[in-house]
C-alpha cells in the first residue's frame, strides 16, 4: 500500500516538473513593515525550462483583493534565466490598502508568493516642551518631529488648529514636515476668547487624488488669559426724571468683549463739580441713586474707575412740574414740589360741580384755596397729573359754590390792619400833641408871671426916683 502511494506521488510530481515552464526565484524578501506610499525593491530571477515568451505579472494582495503593480514582458530561449528587479511604490491612486499583504508573481503557468508583510498608514508625531500659558498677543511656538510607523523620517503637511469647543472659535495654522522635523511659530490674536484650547496638531500625507494617506497626530491643551481692555458705564436710562432712581453700572471688558468680575469705584458729581456720591461696588451690580423731586433740571457727571481704567460720562436730570395737594378741612393746599415753574388747571369737583382752578408756583412756593359753598355737606374730589385726592361729607359754609385764595384774603386783612394801625397812629399822634399845647401854655404862664413880680420889686428898690405910680 505504502508502495503504491509513493510511485503515485512520484510520478505526479514528473508530471508538474514537466509541465512548469519556467522557475521564479525571489531574491531579496520584503521587509516585514511598509507605509503607505514606501517604494519595494523586489529583486527576482527567472530560469526558463523551455524557450519562454510571455508577460511577467507582478501583484499585490491585501485583505483578498489583488492589484497589479508591476507587468513586464519576458522572452528566454531554454535553460536561459534572467534578473528583474522592479521597485514597486505601494500607493494607489484614489485608495488606501492597509494590512496583510504578499506578493504574487505569475510567468505564463508559474507563479510564486513572497512572505507576509504589513502595510500601515501611521506616523507618530511629537512636540517638544513649550509654554502652556499665553495671553492675547503672545507668540506660540510648536517644534517637534513625525516618525513613520516604519521607523524612517516623515515628509508631508502639517495642520495644527486651537479649538475652544466652539466651531467659531477654529483657529488653523498650516505648515509642512521635512525629514521627520517641523517649526510652527505663530500669534494668538489679541480677540481671543480667554479660556482653555486643544491644541490638535496632524502630520498627514495626499496623493493625487486627494485622498490623505498616512496621518498621524498629537494633542495638547493651552490656557488664554483673561486680559482687561476697556471699562464702560451703562445707565438703564440717561435723561432722569425727579423723584426716580439713577440706574448705573460698571462693566469691565476682556479681549472678546467678556465681562469681567472685578471691582470698581463709581462718584458722581453735580452741576457744580461737587461730589453727591462715591461708592465701591462690582462690576455688573446696579448702583441705584434717589434723584430729589425738586433737584434742578441739569446735567451731572459719572466717572467710573476699575483698576487702571477709567471712563466718563453723563446724564440729564429732566424738567419735571409737579404738585402735591392736601385737603384740610375746607382748605385745599397746593405745594410746587417739582423741579420748575408749575402752572396748571387744577379740577377741584364740589359735590356735582367742577371748577377748574388755574395754579401758578414758583419753587416750592404752596398756595392755600379756601372752598366754598352753600351751607352743607359735600364729597370733595381734587384731579392731577400724578395724584387725585377725595374726601367725603366736607362741611362748606358761603353762598355759592366757589374757590377763593386763601392766601389773598389774609394779605388783604393784613394792609386792612395796617392802614387802621396808620389811622390810630395818626390820631394818638394829634392827641398827644394836642395834650402838649394845653401843658405847656399852663406852665409858661405861670412862670412869666412869677416872674414879672419880681422883676418890678426889684425895679423899684433900685430906682433912685419915689414915684406914686408903679
Amino acid at each position: 500500500m505504502k508502495m503504491r502511494v509513493m510511485a503515485i506521488l512520484f510520478l505526479c510530481a514528473i508530471f508538474l516538473t514537466s509541465a512548469v515552464s519556467a522557475e521564479i526565484i525571489i531574491n531579496e524578501e520584503p521587509n516585514d513593515l511598509y507605509n503607505i506610499g514606501d517604494v519595494i525593491n523586489f529583486p527576482i530571477k527567472i530560469a526558463a525550462a523551455v524557450d519562454t515568451s510571455d508577460f511577467l505579472s507582478i501583484n499585490l494582495l491585501c485583505n483578498g483583493g489583488e492589484t497589479e503593480i508591476y507587468k513586464e514582458y519576458i522572452s528566454l530561449q531554454a535553460g536561459d534565466e534572467t534578473g528583474v528587479s522592479p521597485n514597486i511604490p505601494l500607493l494607489f491612486e484614489g485608495e488606501r490598502k492597509t494590512g496583510a499583504c504578499k506578493i504574487k508573481t505569475v510567468l505564463v503557468e508559474a507563479f510564486i508568493l513572497s512572505p507576509e508583510f504589513e502595510i500601515i498608514n501611521t506616523v507618530t508625531v511629537s512636540v517638544k516642551d513649550n509654554d502652556r500659558a499665553f495671553i492675547p498677543g503672545d507668540y506660540i511656538v510648536i517644534e517637534g518631529d513625525a516618525i513613520k510607523g516604519t521607523g524612517e523620517p516623515f515628509s508631508g503637511f502639517l495642520k495644527i488648529v486651537l479649538d475652544d469647543g466652539n466651531e467659531t472659535e477654529k483657529t488653523t495654522i498650516l505648515e509642512t514636515v521635512k525629514n521627520g522635523y517641523f517649526f510652527a511659530n505663530f500669534s494668538i490674536s489679541e480677540t481671543l476668547k480667554a479660556g482653555k484650547y486643544l491644541v490638535h496638531i496632524e502630520a498627514y500625507q495626499k496623493d493625487s487624488a486627494d485622498v490623505t494617506t498616512n496621518t498621524g497626530f498629537v494633542d495638547y491643551t493651552i490656557s488664554v488669559a483673561q486680559v482687561p481692555t476697556n471699562l464702560e458705564i451703562v445707565l438703564e436710562e440717561t435723561s432722569v426724571e425727579p423723584g426716580t432712581n439713577l440706574m448705573v453700572k460698571t462693566v469691565l471688558h476682556d479681549q472678546s468683549g467678556e465681562s469681567i468680575a472685578s471691582s470698581s469705584t463709581i462718584t458722581i458729581r453735580n452741576s457744580e463739580e461737587e461730589i453727591v456720591e462715591q461708592t465701591d461696588i462690582s462690576t455688573n451690580e446696579f448702583f441705584e441713586l434717589s434723584i430729589a423731586n425738586n433737584e434742578a433740571p441739569l446735567i451731572w457727571e459719572i466717572t467710573a474707575e476699575a483698576g487702571e481704567f477709567s471712563v466718563s460720562t453723563t446724564f440729564d436730570i429732566l424738567e419735571k412740574a409737579r404738585a402735591k395737594i392736601e385737603l384740610v378741612n375746607k382748605t385745599v393746599i397746593v405745594t410746587n414740589i417739582g423741579n420748575t415753574y408749575y402752572s396748571k388747571l387744577i379740577p377741584i369737583k364740589i359735590g356735582n360741580t367742577t371748577i377748574e382752578k388755574n395754579v401758578s408756583l414758583d419753587i416750592g412756593e404752596d398756595k392755600k384755596y379756601v372752598l366754598t359753598a352753600p351751607d352743607g355737606t359735600y364729597d370733595i374730589e381734587i384731579f392731577d397729573d400724578d395724584e387725585s385726592i377725595s374726601s367725603a361729607g366736607v362741611l362748606l359754609t358761603g353762598k355759592v359754590v366757589g374757590v377763593e385764595g386763601a392766601n389773598a384774603g389774609i394779605l388783604s386783612a393784613l394792609r386792612l390792619s395796617v392802614i387802621w394801625i396808620f389811622v390810630i397812629a395818626i390820631l394818638g399822634f394829634m392827641v398827644v400833641t394836642i395834650f402838649k399845647k394845653g401843658y405847656q401854655k399852663t406852665f409858661f404862664g405861670y412862670i412869666t408871671k412869677g416872674r414879672s413880680k419880681k422883676a418890678k420889686k426889684e425895679d423899684i428898690s433900685s430906682t433912685l426916683v419915689t414915684s406914686k405910680n408903679p
